[in-house]
């Protein structure tokens, strides 16, 4: 009878210990999935990406004006990336959304610039938004973080005096390296000329 009893304790006492060690990380697992860590899991976690100054292939000729870093991907997940702007081109890492891109030799998308192409950035409910666009029609779209803000910012300024300089009438040329800023030698109202030319 003492034996019985004791294989009916330990028979007892087991299910209940199987069933606590099975159950109790049960509640974790759904935490853990539902709200990832800021850079993601190791397991997910994209290696560094170099400086995009580092890795792009510039054409012949071609001049580097601005880079900037963008960290949010079509998903809103962190990642990183970043953009070139040239003097012919806007080149960066995979974006949000893209369409007509090419590939460049150095892996990164490219869109050829001319005057119909415009640059939007804006920061709406703690995401940005770069949007390249020619005649209206959307080429392609990077999200970022405020905190990436301030260098976007920078290509964005960099990218509409560009823009402003492609513009300007012939007849006004471009400034000589060096020389005076291009709206030195703009005419003026008064008929004079900034650029220490007298009117006829």
């Amino acid at each position: 009878m003492a034996a019985s009893a004791g294989f009916s304790l330990t028979f007892a006492t087991n299910p209940f210990v199987t069933r606590s060690s099975s159950s109790s990380p049960a509640p974790s697992s759904p935490d853990r999935t539902d709200r990832p860590a800021a850079g993601g899991s190791a397991a997910h976690r994209r290696p560094p990406v170099a400086p995009i100054a580092e890795r792009i292939e510039l054409l012949p000729g071609e001049r580097l004006v601005a880079t900037a870093r963008f960290d949010l991907d079509r998903d809103l997940h962190f990642t990183e990336g970043w953009l070139a702007l040239t003097d012919r081109r806007l080149l960066g890492d995979n974006p949000a959304s893209a369409d007509g891109a090419t590939q460049s030799p150095d892996g990164l998308h490219a869109w050829l610039l001319d005057e119909a192409s415009c640059l939007d950035v804006r920061v709406r409910g703690g995401v940005g938004r770069i949007e390249l666009s020619c005649a209206g029609q959307v080429l392609a779209r990077w999200l970022f973080t405020p905190a990436q803000a301030k260098p976007i910012h920078v290509l964005e300024d960099a990218f509409d005096q560009r823009n402003t300089r492609r513009r300007a009438p012939a007849s006004q040329g471009e400034p000589l390296p060096g020389g005076p800023p291009l709206s030195d030698t703009i005419p003026a109202e008064d008929g004079g000329k900034k650029d220490g030319k007298t009117p006829a």
